[in-house]
């Protein structure tokens, strides 16, 4: 699968935007645009690059998000796009 980089940017954008005040997001669901294993592949880079963690006890498939300091960063500098 190639990586999308729209689709890591709505990725960030609906987690800063869902997040509660616990700080965690559902995982979103953009389908029929993209596909569950599309977004989930999307989730996985964005925590793999340090850009979005996932709640405590979610280990295997990420069901909350938050952003990190460096996804903040990241939004920042692709505000534009």
């Amino acid at each position: 699968m190639r990586r999308d980089l729209a689709l890591i940017l709505r990725i960030l954008r609906h987690v800063r935007d869902a997040a509660t005040g616990d700080q965690y997001a559902p995982v979103p669901d953009f389908e029929p645009e993209h596909t569950r294993v599309e977004v989930r592949y999307h989730v996985d880079l964005c925590c793999e690059a340090g850009l979005l963690r996932q709640a405590p006890g979610t280990n295997h498939v990420p069901s909350a998000l938050c952003l990190t300091w460096q996804g903040h960063e990241w939004l920042d500098q692709h505000n534009d796009c």
